[in-house]
């Protein structure tokens, strides 16, 4: 019985009953920040006695909501996200005890000048956003960023920026990594951090901040790094999910009411630009036709070419020399020849580009290629198991599933396989020597042929000193 999945905040999933009927039943658990509002968590039953307007107000609600306790029935998964949604909204807006208490002072002050406004991390949350050090990051970086910042200001937003202390940081980490997994915490973290951080260089923030120390050493555990490199055979599997369904429904001899999807060509073009670049998704679907030319393409990396400036141009080989002019006959078709797009390769459904640029606005994102991805991510996993994370290792350690972005992991440790030094991964990579050898712990799997390649190394230096032991 596969665990609900949500990416509603407070809300967290547990295994109850008997061993022959377990049953996922959800809870409302709330973060520091809205306990301390009065707020407790809850269960979320579909049945059982419906809490009194006194058992509501225990739980830190001032008005009778729909909740139920001793119950033998769970919340649907949809029903209990749709109320703890409902929950949230209404702690989020309750203010928080100490603004209440500021509310119910009476105003002793005989100056007709207006006392300052408490200033709280929402302040500084726009703050940050509005700052020149955030606009000048890449358009990748900065959605990352609001992302993160959109969580931040539910946990931390009403909060005075003194009253952050280490323990509150600690303690909303914990519950994040359980609600919405350990790498999606920890970022979280580093947003916050950087944010405060940024925070301490500025004069008008400085006085309202914590020590430096509250949330710089904190030790909290890093998740472990994720590499995952392609099989040709999953590879394989996913170009014939792209250009070729039916040769999969063939295989499965499945009826044709099943047969319900059809060739979508741009996904296989996106899978081998990605693989033959060693690019992101977000540059691969950005590349434009006129970047190709004598045989090679020239692209600024999405992610870094803001504030680096880094223009590179690799040369066109293997399958993507093979599919390059056949990714821009197929564009012309669809546009008859006036292209209202620079960009190669074309949502075929949409008549649109995946993701794009715009001087303006910089990129704004379709939405479509990571649905399309999983899409045919399930269907090639239908013969290749490998894809969807339900096989092992020799090991017998779960091999997790294949996501786009493991694509660029695979075009770098095949060229570390090929053979490329250092100099020539930056030359590819668009890195400096000594980021790369950083980089290299996140997009390089040291495996068995780097092993192979040691071990041939060592017996000949051996065999040439003539060391017999």
């Amino acid at each position: 019985m596969s665990k609900p999945r949500s990416k509603t905040n407070n809300l967290t999933w547990s295994l109850k009953g008997p061993k022959d009927n377990k049953f996922w039943l959800g809870r409302w658990n709330p973060g520091p920040a809205i306990r301390a509002k009065g707020y407790k968590g809850v269960d979320l039953w579909a049945d059982g006695i419906a809490y009194t307007l006194e058992e509501c107000k225990d739980k830190g609600f001032n008005e009778l909501v729909e909740l139920n306790h001793r119950g033998s029935k769970p919340l649907a998964p949809s029903l209990a996200i749709q109320l703890a949604e409902q929950l949230n909204a209404i702690a989020l807006a309750t203010p928080t005890k100490t603004q209440a208490e500021e509310e119910k002072k009476p105003n002793t002050t005989r100056s007709v000048v207006a006392r300052p406004r408490v200033k709280t991390m929402n302040d500084l949350f726009t703050d940050y956003l509005d700052s020149d050090e955030f606009k000048a990051k890449g358009p990748s970086t900065r959605q990352g960023y609001e992302s993160s910042i959109k969580h931040l200001r539910i946990v931390y937003g009403p909060e005075r920026p003194k009253h952050v202390t280490a323990e509150l940081i600690e303690e909303v980490f914990r519950t994040d990594r359980d609600a919405r997994g350990h790498t999606t915490a920890h970022y979280a973290y580093v947003v916050l951090r950087l944010v405060l951080n940024w925070g301490h260089t500025k004069n008008r923030w400085a006085s309202y901040l914590p020590a430096r120390d509250t949330f710089n050493q904190l030790g909290l555990p890093k998740p472990a790094g994720r590499i995952r490199v392609a099989f040709p055979a999953e590879l394989n599997a996913m170009m014939r999910a792209f250009d070729d369904p039916a040769s999969i429904y063939d295989e499965l001899d499945l009826p044709q009411a099943e047969r319900v999807l059809r060739p979508r060509r741009s996904g296989g073009d996106a899978l081998i630009m990605m693989l033959w670049t060693a690019c992101r998704v977000q540059t691969s679907l950005t590349m434009i036709e006129d970047a190709y030319e004598n045989g090679t393409i020239v692209f600024r990396p999405t992610k870094t070419a803001k504030t680096t400036g880094v223009i590179l141009e690799i040369p066109v080989l293997g399958a993507l020399k093979q599919r390059l002019p056949e990714m821009i006959r197929r564009k012309r078709a669809i546009f008859q020849d006036v292209a209202p797009f620079r960009e190669l390769i074309i949502d075929e459904t949409l008549k649109k580009p995946y993701w794009r640029q715009s001087k303006k606005s910089g990129i704004r994102q379709h939405k479509r290629f990571n649905d399309l991805w999983r899409e045919r991510r399930a269907l090639a996993g239908r013969i290749e198991p490998r894809l969807i994370g339900a096989t092992t290792d020799r090991l017998g350690d779960t091999v997790p599933e294949l996501n786009a972005q493991d694509l660029r992991d695979t075009a770098i440790t095949r060229l570390t396989n090929a053979g490329a030094d250092l100099w020539q991964l930056c030359a590819w990579h668009g890195s400096n020597p000594e980021h790369m050898t950083q980089l290299a712990q996140h997009y390089i799997q040291i495996g068995e042929s780097h092993a192979a390649q040691a071990g041939e190394k060592l017996v000949k230096m051996v065999n040439a000193q003539g060391i017999d032991y």
